[in-house]
């Protein structure tokens, strides 16, 4: 969540208005164009995120009928690490187990390290929910999250927060997190519609499966998705008033005081690569686990054999020189009583 980031670029002060930053979120959407599950993850200490703000508990969106059910985990930077992730995962597979008992999921993530928990990957597994990998480097194109739907989603994000924020300005009234947590339903709900939900799995070329469009994107690395949604947003500021960058301060100035604003983490970007012929599965991840250790094993007897080895060695060594000086000693013992 970075609600002034698209200002900062259009402003040329990216660095001063991206760095406010409110938490993290991961979207379970599935194939058939719902949105299942919402984790989200707040700064500890973040002024009212932890006792304050309410999550409506009947959340209906568009992509489905039913309420949405979502976790809430807070972490000491806003960022989500492995424990937030598995919190996270633990009451997904909670909700898939009460919604969708005795099927199986294949829940598609992308290769963050967090991901790989051989520990959470064998939980989820008992509960009828496996875990293939996309192939290295190829979340930008692939994901169908990264297509249509954060696109919309972080689009309407800013275009809300800065309007509601300039319309607190106005009228001197104070915006809240809770106001910025009402914000982000409110843009999931327009954003995160069944038809953008399936558009993008199908732009990305996963369902309808298409695998001349998958090696197609990855010949072309870079090249944005196709056909991109505009979010609705029901608050937007009427076409002929232009968005000034006295109002984008002013917002900025606001939100320092709501949310915090931690060290930017460095990103790292390069080119896309298939080191796998086929979808890394978690099966696979903890067969591979499961052969790192008994190699380990192996290795660590192996150093324990060289090592009792050399200690052997060392004390034959040290026997022959014994001897050798007891030969030595005999001998001129012998020339003594000879003379």
């Amino acid at each position: 969540f970075q609600p002034l980031n698209t200002y900062g670029n259009k402003f040329g002060q990216s660095r001063e208005l991206s760095g406010y930053f409110a938490g993290s979120c991961v979207y379970f959407v599935s194939a058939d164009g719902a949105l299942v599950f919402v984790g989200y993850c707040f700064k500890k200490g973040t002024k009212a995120f932890e006792d304050n703000f309410q999550f409506p508990h009947e959340q209906s969106t568009r992509a489905s009928n039913r309420a949405l059910d979502y976790s809430v985990v807070f972490s000491e930077t806003g960022y989500m690490g492995e424990e937030q992730w598995k919190l996270i995962a633990h009451d997904f597979a909670r909700v898939w187990a009460k919604h969708h008992r005795d099927e199986h999921a294949l829940l598609l993530m992308d290769n963050w390290r967090t991901h790989g928990c051989i520990e959470l990957l064998i939980f989820l597994l008992q509960r009828n929910i496996h875990v293939p990998y996309l192939p290295f480097n190829s979340t930008s194109f692939m994901q169908p999250l990264d297509d249509i739907l954060l696109a919309a989603f972080r689009k309407g994000l800013n275009y809300r927060t800065l309007y509601a924020m300039i319309e607190a300005l106005n009228e001197g009234i104070n915006f809240s997190a809770q106001d910025f947590v009402d914000i982000i339903k409110q843009v999931e709900a327009d954003s995160f519609t069944k038809s953008n939900i399936k558009k993008s799995w199908g732009n990305v070329g996963l369902w309808p499966f298409r695998p001349d469009l998958i090696l197609e994107r990855f010949r072309t690395v870079g090249t944005p998705g196709t056909d991109l949604a505009e979010p609705t947003l029901q608050h937007r500021l009427p076409k002929n008033r232009g968005v000034r960058m006295e109002d984008v301060q002013a917002a900025a100035a606001l939100l320092q005081k709501t949310l915090v604003k931690p060290a930017q983490a460095k990103k790292k970007r390069s080119g896309a690569s298939v080191k796998y012929k086929c979808l890394l599965t978690s099966e696979a991840v903890i067969e591979a686990a499961a052969k790192l250790r008994e190699e380990k094993v192996q290795k660590e007897k192996l150093k324990l054999q060289e090592s009792i080895d050399r200690e052997a060695m060392r004390m034959l060594k040290k026997n022959e020189q014994h001897e050798k000086r007891e030969e030595r000693a005999r001998k001129n013992v012998e020339r003594e009583a000879e003379k």
